[in-house]
């Protein structure tokens, strides 16, 4: 996975310098999904200005999808920063944009959703961060493997642990398993 996290980073920076190069309309996306890439790397920092970055842009009231994406991923870094409050605001903010533009159904809810269901199984709430994290694995499943589907079964195979609906099959694997990939 570590291959494909590099390759997403590198894909990433590249949208965005594509993006700065002429294409204005699209530096709002290229920032979201590179926020998504920097945040499954290890690097919050720069994810969380990323998204606020795409946020920010002009042309992001236009572009619902990158709006959403961006929120969902801030509230994902927000949450690995210790800001679990902060973290679910964001994420319910995010949600609730994808339903009122009805966008419930698309890819960058699924992040929404996923980013919501992490939020809520760190704070003990399991059964509505199972109920969202399988929403989440259907919207950002794909015709072939993606980081963004392994993401959201890893964390749909977290709630399904904390709610004891899955055992582990190793004896010396550690309960707890990592927040990203």
């Amino acid at each position: 996975l570590r291959g494909k996290r590099s390759g997403a980073l590198a894909h990433g920076r590249r949208a965005v310098e594509l993006a700065e190069g002429g294409a204005e309309e699209l530096i709002a996306g290229a920032r979201a999904l590179l926020a998504y890439a920097l945040y499954l790397h290890g690097d919050n920092d720069e994810a969380g200005a990323e998204a606020r970055a795409a946020i920010e842009r002009p042309e992001a009231t236009e572009r619902p999808h990158a709006v959403i994406y961006a929120l969902a991923c801030a509230a994902l870094v927000e949450l690995e920063q210790g800001h679990a409050q902060a973290a679910e605001a964001t994420a319910r903010r995010s949600l609730e944009a994808a339903r009122r533009l009805g966008l419930a159904a698309v890819t960058a809810a699924g992040l929404a959703r996923l980013a919501l269901g992490q939020v809520l199984l760190e704070s003990g709430d399991v059964a509505e961060a199972e109920r969202h994290l399988e929403r989440a694995e259907v919207l950002r499943r794909a015709s072939r493997p993606t980081l963004e589907h392994i993401h959201a079964l890893l964390q749909l195979a977290r709630a399904r642990l904390a709610r004891g609906r899955l055992r582990h099959r190793q004896r010396d694997h550690d309960p707890r398993p990592c927040s990203r990939l």
